[in-house]
């Protein structure tokens, strides 16, 4: 199994070799920032998405949607101890 970095890292490589990541790629590749909890990746990612005129999936969506609530509770947690 790949883990998250590693993913990241094939995507990277990708764009370093002349090739645009699909529709898919960046999809996974956004559902890995979830599990690796990576918010400010996913958001490139999906940012890269609209900029290349790819349209994302409902569970890209999700994905990015959930690491910025984590991201934001875990921000609120730290703000109110």
């Amino acid at each position: 199994m790949v883990g998250v970095d590693e993913l990241l890292s094939l995507v990277s490589e990708m764009r370093k070799r002349g090739i645009a990541p699909s529709t898919g790629v960046l999809s996974t590749a956004i559902r890995a920032c979830e599990k690796g909890y990576k918010p400010d990746r996913a958001l490139e990612h999906l940012g890269e998405m609209k900029q290349s005129g790819y349209r994302p999936i409902t569970m890209t969506y999700d994905a990015a949607i959930s690491v910025c609530l984590l991201k934001f509770s875990h921000e609120s947690k730290s703000f109110f101890l």
